[in-house]
């Protein structure tokens, strides 16, 4: 099996009775085994982990991150699902699109909010570009990550950043106490590494941060646990709004978004 971030050779290993494929150059694991039911209807109106119209928290702290760090104005929730995400935001007065590839969430949100402000991803209207897309608990879905980065990208405008949160890859067995690659729906463990090969197609850099502070007392809404390898990532050009990401990364590489 090759790579399909940069077309090397990979290895196979087991976990969760799957077998993944582990890329030694750029780290990107992956696998083919996977529901294909799940990957068409995503979340459906269940919405999230946190059940139905439950989280988008971490949704909405990434756009309040992008408005005031870099002053961004557009935004597209790019797989934002049965969340509350975009109602609140637009009513906060964001200028905001929702997009999901479930067709019961698209009818249900096209019908609160206007045909206009929600779609699925390959529907999205051509030529609108957006200053932020937000991708929480997303890229670990992708089957073809760079036919699915392209099209983020293609709806980013030129200064843009893509940000979103995932589980890193930290080496070893795929088994851990998270279970995070036992779910069947999940086809992609990225890694800071791995998620750069990706950004430096599209000209861009990845700055990471921790998610959750060592000993918070708000875990995970459904799983009870702290996620020690959740990371929140921004993927950005070599601009200013680069620049203000890294010097936040120097000052702070943990943000405090702990819950869903």
């Amino acid at each position: 099996m090759m790579c399909p971030l940069c077309a090397a050779p990979t290895g196979t290993t087991r976990g969760y009775g799957r077998t993944f494929y582990a890329c030694p150059l750029c780290g990107h694991l992956f696998t083919r085994d996977y529901d294909e039911t799940q990957l068409r209807r995503g979340m459906g109106m269940e919405g999230s982990w946190s059940g139905p119209g439950g989280g988008g928290y971490r949704e909405y702290c990434l756009v309040k991150i992008l408005e005031q760090l870099c002053g961004m104005k557009s935004f597209l929730l790019f797989g934002t699902g049965n969340t509350p995400t975009l109602a609140r935001l637009l009513a906060e007065g964001v200028d905001v699109v929702g997009c999901d590839i479930s067709p019961d969430v698209v009818a249900y949100k096209k019908s609160v909010h206007g045909e206009e402000r929600f779609d699925q991803p390959d529907a999205l209207p051509g030529g609108r570009l957006f200053d932020g897309i937000v991708a929480v608990e997303v890229i670990e879905h992708f089957v073809n990550p760079l036919e699915s980065f392209g099209l983020l990208f293609s709806c980013l405008a030129p200064e843009g950043i893509v940000a979103g949160t995932t589980d890193f890859y930290p080496g070893g067995p795929i088994e851990d106490a998270n279970r995070y690659m036992s779910h069947k729906g999940h086809v992609a463990y990225w890694s800071q590494a791995s998620l750069q090969t990706v950004a430096a197609r599209f000209d861009r850099s990845v700055t990471a941060f921790e998610m959750v502070r060592p000993g918070s007392i708000l875990p995970d809404e459904k799983f009870r646990l702290l996620w020690p390898n959740k990371r929140v990532f921004f993927m950005h050009g070599r601009g200013e709004n680069g620049r203000r990401l890294r010097a936040l990364h120097h000052d702070m590489d943990i943000l405090d978004i702990n819950m869903p």
